[in-house]
């Protein structure tokens, strides 16, 4: 509230670069000659900023039958434990060398909302579309409802169920993303508690940017995989 000057980012959209290389610390800076606004710097996202280079995200929602695939319903209202216990064994069991697979961190989810809300998404020529909300709990019911407005991206981060992510609330890491703002739009949650290692996006009614840790009903999840 003390910025007259900001940036509309959630109407114009965000502008991202990619880095060569990593920066482990994380600093604001400039990346090849290319800077904007009032600082003229880039930040690098706090996802990468453990020289991670990148991560595969899961395009759809855990199955019923512990899988990732288009057309078929959700799992839905198991404990965080149990998926955790699903998902982190991922790797092991398609026999996947050098790969670590976990539930999603918020900051992971958020380095994909902020995709989905730039040129790489959804946003063109400093307007930006709102991602479609899944209306049932089945995986791929319409393109519209992915990240990128197409069959490209990744689906149901908006809508249908809620999913854990990742994060220690109790130390701030999982809001670290989270821009807050009267626009309940961008950020509508409320009710966030001080004792969770996982925080809840999306689900029914909701957006992209919803955060909160009610509505503990039809709560799913996905996975992401990382070199280890």
């Amino acid at each position: 509230s003390d910025i007259t000057d900001s940036y509309d980012a959630y109407s114009k959209g965000i502008d991202i670069v990619f880095e060569s290389g990593v920066n482990s610390s994380g600093e604001v800076k400039c990346i090849s000659g290319k800077c904007i606004g009032n600082s003229d710097k880039y930040l690098t996202h706090p996802a990468f900023a453990n020289n991670l280079r990148g991560f595969w995200i899961s395009k759809y929602e855990i199955s019923e039958d512990n899988r990732f695939i288009p057309n078929v319903v959700a799992m839905k209202n198991a404990s965080f434990d149990e998926y955790t216990g699903i998902i982190n064994n991922l790797a092991s069991v398609y026999g996947i060398d050098n790969i670590n697979s976990h539930i999603i961190t918020n900051l992971e989810w958020g380095a994909t909302s902020y995709l989905s809300h730039s040129k790489y998404g959804l946003c063109t020529n400093n307007e930006c579309k709102s991602i479609g909300m899944n209306k049932s709990y089945i995986s791929e019911a319409n393109k519209q409802d992915t990240t990128t407005g197409n069959v490209y991206g990744v689906y149901d981060m908006s809508g249908a169920s809620s999913e854990y992510v990742v994060g220690d609330i109790s130390l701030g890491s999982a809001l670290s993303e989270v821009r807050t703002s009267e626009n309940e739009t961008w950020y509508n949650g409320l009710y966030v508690l001080s004792d969770r290692e996982y925080t809840l996006r999306g689900g029914a009614d909701r957006g992209l940017f919803y955060n909160s840790d009610i509505g503990m009903f039809d709560v799913s999840t996905r996975s992401v995989l990382v070199d280890k």
